[in-house]
């Protein structure tokens, strides 16, 4: 899916445990963050990471909340006439062991404003990516 004719934008903004928590053995992680840093070079992918210690400043994460897990999906509606929006808008989120999904995204969006202004650029995403990896070796 990512890497057909015209792949979707991804967006993805990740806590450092993340990538500092260990899956599987160091080998699994040296692949996992290879991975990430070469998804993070494509041009319809957006990788960002919200590190534990933020840079002062606007990175600064004041309010609780900010890492709950959650998936937006914007989907275009093609076709779309009068009234109707250009696009749907879902949220995901899991609640014990079920997934939960909502058409009222506003309290997400909110959390990916603050998560998306707390973190790394991707530039600096990849660079921080790069370190952990070496961590690892």
């Amino acid at each position: 899916m990512l890497s057909r004719d015209r792949p979707p934008n991804v967006y993805t903004v990740l806590s450092e445990s993340a990538v500092r928590g260990v899956q599987g053995d160091e080998r699994v992680m040296i692949r996992q963050l290879e991975h990430l840093i070469t998804l993070s070079r494509r041009p319809n992918i957006i990788l960002q990471l919200v590190p534990f210690k933020a840079a002062a400043g606007p990175r600064v994460i004041s309010r609780k909340g900010i890492l709950e897990r959650f998936a937006l999906l914007r989907l275009a509606s093609p076709g779309v006439i009068g009234e109707l929006p250009r696009h749907l808008d879902y949220a995901f989120t899991t609640i014990g062991d079920e997934l939960q999904w909502s058409d009222d995204v506003r309290h997400y969006e909110e959390l990916w404003n603050r998560a998306s202004s707390a973190a790394l650029s991707p530039h600096e995403t990849r660079a921080f990516l790069w370190r952990v990896l070496e961590d690892f070796r």
